[in-house]
């Protein structure tokens, strides 16, 4: 029963506001490159007198199809370890390269999926997202954008929880580039601002009483 009531608790946080991971990839790989990597983080809550960001984990991996397009694909743990599988298919894609001091053009546009197990009961939610990169030092990248996410699911939503068709969350990150094969990013999103979350079941840090902001670590080797 106690275990039970975890899960339900941890689908609420997941679907509340649905972003329990980082951007995948700010930038394509070189065509035939492969790339792993794992991050670490989510929303941020007050909990016994600390603020600590939800540890939602996952792996992932890409492939540089071409110059401009990477592949990916995400499995989430924390998600497989409540019995419900998450994981994400994208791809990444270079609209426009930097020039001197005029950012790069990316986007990303992904399927996310959240089936619960073991009934398998599953939902959809398409992505997609625009974010400007800037290599300012050759070890250093600040990048910024937006996504949003699809949410089909109006009629399974209960009836206190707000409808909203788009779910929109905005992010600012920061990339350190160790060596040809290791890198690291830390990104800062807030989460859907429209949303109230005075009804949570845990206490987010937010804005008045809606959204919530988030912390994520992502490390990445580039095989």
């Amino acid at each position: 029963m106690i275990r039970k009531a975890k899960n339900i608790v941890f689908l609420f946080l997941i679907t509340l506001f649905y972003q329990c991971a980082p951007t995948r990839f700010i930038e394509p790989l070189d065509k035939g490159e492969l790339a792993v990597g794992f991050n670490f983080g989510g929303p941020l809550i007050n909990f016994a007198d600390l603020t600590i960001p939800i540890p939602f984990t996952s792996l992932y991996g890409g492939y540089g199809y071409s110059e401009d397009l990477t592949l990916y694909g995400g499995f989430h743990l924390t998600s497989a370890a409540y019995k419900t599988a998450q994981f994400d298919l994208g791809a990444a894609y270079r609209l426009t390269k930097q020039k001197s001091f005029i950012p790069g053009l990316g986007s990303n546009i992904a399927l996310n999926t959240i089936t619960a197990l073991p009934s398998g009961t599953s939902r959809f939610f398409p992505e997609v997202d625009l974010h400007l990169q800037w290599h300012y030092t050759q070890h250093w990248q600040t990048y910024i954008g937006s996504s949003a996410w699809v949410d089909l699911y109006k009629s399974k939503r209960q009836s206190q929880t707000t409808y909203h068709p788009l779910v929109f969350n905005y992010y600012l990150g920061q990339v350190y580039t160790f060596s040809k094969k290791w890198s690291a990013s830390l990104e800062y999103k807030l989460l859907d601002p429209r949303i109230p979350n005075n009804r949570s079941v845990v206490d987010y840090v937010h804005w008045s009483n809606t959204g919530a902001q988030g912390i994520y670590l992502s490390v990445q080797y580039k095989l």
